[in-house]
């Protein structure tokens, strides 16, 4: 391709995204009880070293602090245990700790979204957290959410939280 065309096509490419920039702005959003959040909720986690699965719970706090066409960003903080892992030989395990995300949240629809999370816990876990799953608005204040989870050692095979917004 001759280097005529190149800058031909880097401009209309280049003009494009500004378009498309321009016309999704990120709309930074207040600190006031629209964009703030509680929940908490009950996981079926897994943890690796032959122990059997246990039932946990969750509670957290967030802050939907930027959206971005249909795209919210927000900002997660909460507390966890995993429940009692029991040893295959005898014994249990039970881990608890606090984590800190940052939650991605893309609506399907006025009532269905898809999320994920990446951030960190702090427990005996392991540092890193990550998982994705999706959302439904039941009403206009409550929402329930479905996902998996990876805790370090530990997978949320299924985590469901209730979630209320003011």
């Amino acid at each position: 391709m001759s280097i005529a065309k190149r800058v031909l096509v880097g401009l209309v490419a280049s003009s494009c995204w500004v378009g498309l920039a321009h016309a999704n702005e990120p709309e930074f959003l207040d600190f006031d009880k629209e964009n703030i959040y509680i929940g908490g909720g009950l996981s079926y986690n897994s943890l690796s070293g032959g122990f059997d699965d246990a039932v946990g719970l969750q509670g957290f706090a967030g802050w939907d602090f930027m959206r971005i066409g249909g795209l919210t960003v927000a900002g997660e903080a909460g507390v966890f245990t995993t429940g009692s892992f029991s040893y295959d030989f005898g014994g249990s395990e039970s881990l608890e700790g606090l984590y800190i995300n940052g939650v991605a949240k893309y609506d399907l629809t006025d009532a269905l979204w898809v999320q994920a999370r990446a951030g960190t816990n702090f427990s005996d876990t392991g540092a890193g957290m990550v998982g994705g799953g999706v959302g439904f608005r039941v009403t206009e204040s409550i929402s329930v959410r479905a996902e998996a989870a990876r805790y370090g050692s530990v997978t949320s095979l299924m985590r469901v939280d209730v979630v209320m917004t003011f």
